[in-house]
């Protein structure tokens, strides 16, 4: 009977008892665990090797950052451009505000209204296209809206958020 059982993939290790005639039970298990020892350091000594051979960790947990430092440069230089691609991609009223140096009070002052307004506005996950537009106008950029469908061009929305044109009745308002 082996005295181990290792199971490399589980993680797992079996100690199995076995006879135990002839000897004292401390020198049997003595000598049961210095075997044990002995075949799960021969094992990790090949999870070793053949993290070597594969270049890569076998039964080793790697972080991200390990995982993108082995990759080659022309890889990782790739992949941290679309990293900050996609951070500029997403990035909130507040984040956008601070990005171009701006305070609340200064748009507040812009918009004509408290900066604890501002406040609300920036932690808000919904408001109307036209207050979005004005609070962006104010930060000194503009409102672009663009619809995109899987089988035609994109189309930019315009008029949408804008005060109605002079002379014309909004038809929800009648």
């Amino acid at each position: 009977m082996s005295p181990l059982l290792s199971i490399p993939k589980r993680k797992a290790v079996l100690l199995v008892a076995g006879d135990k005639s002839g000897k004292g039970e401390r020198a049997f298990y003595r000598h049961l665990i210095a075997v044990a020892d002995k075949r799960f350091d021969a094992h990790l000594a090949r999870l070793k090797r053949r993290r070597h051979e594969n270049d890569m960790e076998v039964g080793m947990p790697r972080t991200l950052n390990e995982v993108i430092a082995s990759l080659p440069e022309k890889e990782r230089v790739k992949i941290e451009a679309r990293a900050r691609e996609l951070v500029a991609e997403e990035m909130s009223l507040q984040d956008l505000r601070k990005a171009i140096g701006k305070t609340q009070s200064a748009i507040a002052r812009r918009l004509k209204v408290g900066q604890d307004a501002i406040s609300k506005l920036e932690t808000r996950s919904n408001m109307y296209i036209s207050t979005l537009r004005s609070v962006l106008k104010a930060m000194g950029g503009e409102l672009e809206l663009i619809a995109r469908f899987p089988d035609r061009p994109p189309v930019r929305l315009q008029e949408l958020g804008r005060a109605s044109p002079r002379g014309k009745k909004d038809r929800r308002a009648a």
